[in-house]
């Protein structure tokens, strides 16, 4: 059975894009890994999903997320010999380039995946099992971008967010009052898995 998982909308609302293992249409690369698809809202509804662009997404792509001006970070294994890391595509003269990796700063020697990029591009959340984290387990880390263009040394988003039981995944409401993001912080043998959690969006002005 085919896989769509990681759903992201566009700034504007009006495109959706998901990871999918689905076959490719005739005429792109075929392969058994998850790509990146996009769909995009007419006047009658949703419209039929298509490959998003195949110099970006080049396979094993999740967690996605894309700016105003249409950059789209995401996460990849497709390199050999690397983690789990956060890439980036640009899209110059309605064209995009080829992905690269995220300074090292952002990009540790451990885990980064769940990349969200605001729609301005000034900052940015994402997830990982770095050392300077709670008790080894994935939390919440973001980094904000000077006016240089230069990604600041990322932080923890702290005790408000991260609970030291894994939090993932972290999204903001359209109108960016509100951070969601899950958290397994309350799995038990009742409770599997993770919950969604969201708090006011003020905590990232107070980082």
């Amino acid at each position: 059975a085919n896989t769509e998982v990681y759903p992201s909308f566009s700034a504007d609302g009006k495109k959706l894009y998901f990871s999918s293992n689905r076959k490719m249409p005739m005429g792109f690369p075929q392969n058994n890994t998850n790509r990146i698809w996009q769909v995009e809202m007419t006047k009658n509804g949703w419209g039929i999903p298509v490959p998003f662009d195949t110099i970006a997404s080049q396979g094993q792509d999740y967690a996605h997320s894309i700016t105003q001006n249409g950059t789209l970070y995401f996460s990849s294994g497709i390199q050999e010999g690397t983690n789990w890391n956060i890439r980036k595509s640009e899209k110059i003269n309605n064209i995009y380039t080829k992905p690269i990796l995220l300074p090292f700063n952002i990009n540790s020697i451990g885990y980064e995946d769940g990349a969200y990029i605001s729609p301005d591009e000034s900052f940015l959340i994402f997830e990982s099992d770095r050392a300077d984290g709670i008790n080894g387990f994935i939390g919440l880390f973001i980094s904000f971008k000077n006016k240089k263009g230069q990604w600041s040394v990322p932080v923890s988003m702290g005790p408000k967010i991260n609970s030291g039981k894994g939090e993932r995944f972290a999204r903001l409401s359209p109108d960016g009052k509100y951070l969601f993001f899950g958290s397994a912080r309350n799995r038990s043998e009742t409770n599997i898995g993770a919950d969604i959690f969201w708090i006011d969006a003020k905590v990232i002005d107070e980082i």
